[in-house]
């Protein structure tokens, strides 16, 4: 077990924040979610609490909470002094406890101050007047004394999620008379976040824990982030902590060993090193939009190949502008030998020529979330369950519980709606949905955003078998780790362009990483491409 060194972020009192003694919890099913979890959160600490779904994460936080109870033996203390159980919410908060969850709970149509205000209320004049100016100038102060400056006035709907989720924080730090202020428990605020705004968040989130002196719970589940943002990182696993890590003495990959019980090189798919047909099935010329210039690159049957760079280099881009006319693409297409005007096929004419694209806005892109399992999964092919007018019911729910048990998406009753679904089997449900259709080229965009370790290697093996199949994988994205191991290739942006081009068994991370720093560094000029070929 690590030890916090409280004095080296400036924290005199060494006495923890919050701490979880012994802390169980078992169900009507007689099965434990939590067993003997022990764990302290020290006065200026950022403490990351890391576990697959289904690990225990949400129960820690709902004992906290008062929202569930604790078995018998459980003790929780703050700043020292031993809670009642259950937990009674008005208690917790009056001892100094806020939480803070992963949608921030801020309002899309209302002004950044109304959303600041609530839960807090309104400062009022006479006749129950609220005094706009005083309200301001607060909230206002409030804010720039922890560095965030923005538009009350603005919608929130204009505010970036990194933001967004500091609002949500500072919001959760009102105190009312005669409230304490000790731990702030964070629920996931990165998860919709690109590698750059968690940095800045991290950083922000360090840099308000030592001076406010508060401790600070943060869930998550990216080993990289959880190294740069915590000063120590716990591991739940089957609801016991199975290891706890001093972040600046931990790799991504003993962290990875820790959350999925098995050595990193079992994580990533075997990739079969086949005889690939040398024809590419894709071929791309001089692809131009918006924020893309003159990109050119095939794609070949059965091979998977990454596109990356720093955030905002166009690499985000290229799946939609391959995927989406609307997206307003120029440049040359060409799927099997038949050029495809990129102006004018509609997403419907890709989908029937054999691409698909799964895009990293999985909430508003990809799914229904009120509708069930059953109907996300085959609404891309509805129209094959439909006979004389009329819906074979019977055939549609057969072909979902197929493709779902396939996929890995549990539960496996085909009526649950998808919003009470895992943010892992949702994407399962999204990946499944188009695979199940055989397309010959998926184009992916951030395909792991928002989903523990363990249903992002479930995901990893679902491309690879896809691509075993013969299909051409896409991947846009930023997790350079991932696409080191996953990827025959990878695609380095910079400023618009495919700048290089990665290749060979023993890629690395770090070795992406240079490649899309150097690739951010060159200029715009016309430069021929850089292939570094490692092992």
């Amino acid at each position: 077990m690590s030890n916090f060194d409280g004095a080296r972020n400036g924290v005199g009192d060494l006495s923890p924040k919050l701490e979880i003694r012994n802390a169980s919890k078992s169900f009507m099913t007689g099965r434990p979610v939590l067993s003997g979890v022990n764990l302290s959160v020290m006065p200026g600490e950022i403490h990351a609490l890391a576990g697959a779904n289904g690990s225990g994460k949400s129960t820690i936080v709902k004992i906290l909470a008062g929202y569930h109870s604790a078995d018998e033996g459980t003790e929780i203390f703050v700043s020292g002094n031993r809670l009642s159980l259950p937990i009674n919410p008005h208690e917790v908060r009056q001892a100094g406890v806020r939480f803070v969850h992963q949608d921030n709970g801020f309002i899309a149509g209302m002004s950044v101050l109304d959303n600041m205000c609530l839960g807090r209320g309104y400062s009022l004049g006479p006749v129950w007047k609220i005094r706009w100016k005083e309200e301001k100038r607060s909230i206002r102060e409030e804010l720039s004394r922890h560095n965030v400056f923005v538009d009350l006035d603005a919608d929130a709907k204009t505010l970036s999620v990194a933001v967004k989720a500091k609002l949500a924080i500072i919001r959760a730090l009102y105190c009312r008379p005669g409230e304490a202020l000790t731990t702030v428990i964070l629920d996931e605020p990165t998860a919709a976040m690109g590698r750059e705004e968690a940095t800045g968040l991290g950083i922000w989130l360090r840099e308000l824990a030592g001076r406010e002196g508060l401790g600070v719970l943060f869930i998550g589940h990216r080993p990289q982030e959880l190294r740069e943002i915590a000063d120590r990182v716990s591991v739940l696993r089957n609801g016991q902590i199975v290891a706890t890590f001093n972040s600046s003495e931990v790799s991504n990959e003993e962290i990875v060993e820790a959350l999925v019980g098995s050595r990193i090189g079992s994580f990533y798919p075997a990739r079969k090193n086949t005889l690939r047909d040398p024809n590419a099935v894709l071929v791309v010329e001089e692809l131009c939009g918006p924020r893309v210039s003159n990109m050119s690159f095939s794609l070949y049957p059965g091979e998977i190949v990454g596109v990356t760079g720093l955030q905002g280099s166009g690499f985000e881009e290229l799946p939609y502008l391959l995927f989406d006319s609307q997206r307003g693409a120029t440049g040359r297409l060409v799927q099997r030998g038949v050029e495809v005007d990129l102006s004018r096929t509609s997403i419907s004419d890709h989908i029937s020529r054999g691409m698909v694209l799964v895009p990293g806005d999985r909430a508003n892109n990809s799914i229904v979330t009120d509708l069930s399992i059953r109907e996300n999964i085959t609404q891309p092919k509805l129209r094959q369950f439909i006979k004389s007018g009329l819906l074979r019911s019977r055939e549609e729910s057969e072909d979902a519980q197929r493709v779902a048990r396939a996929f890995g998406v549990t539960p496996v009753s085909m009526e649950t709606r998808l919003a009470a679904l895992s943010g892992g089997n949702q994407q399962k449900v999204v990946v499944g949905k188009w695979m199940a259709l055989s397309p010959e080229i998926v184009l992916l965009h951030e395909p792991t955003e928002g989903i523990d370790v363990l249903a992002k290697r479930e995901v990893f093996r679902l491309l690879a078998e896809r691509a075993a199949s013969g299909a051409a994988i896409l991947i846009s994205s930023i997790e350079y780790e991932d696409l080191a191991h996953v990827c025959d290739r990878i695609l380095v942006c910079g400023h618009g362009r495919i700048r290089m081009e990665l290749k060979g068994e023993a890629v690395t991370g770090d070795d992406v990483v240079r490649a899309a720093f150097q690739a951010s560094l060159e200029d715009d000029s016309e430069e021929e491409r850089v292939t570094w070929s490692v092992g």
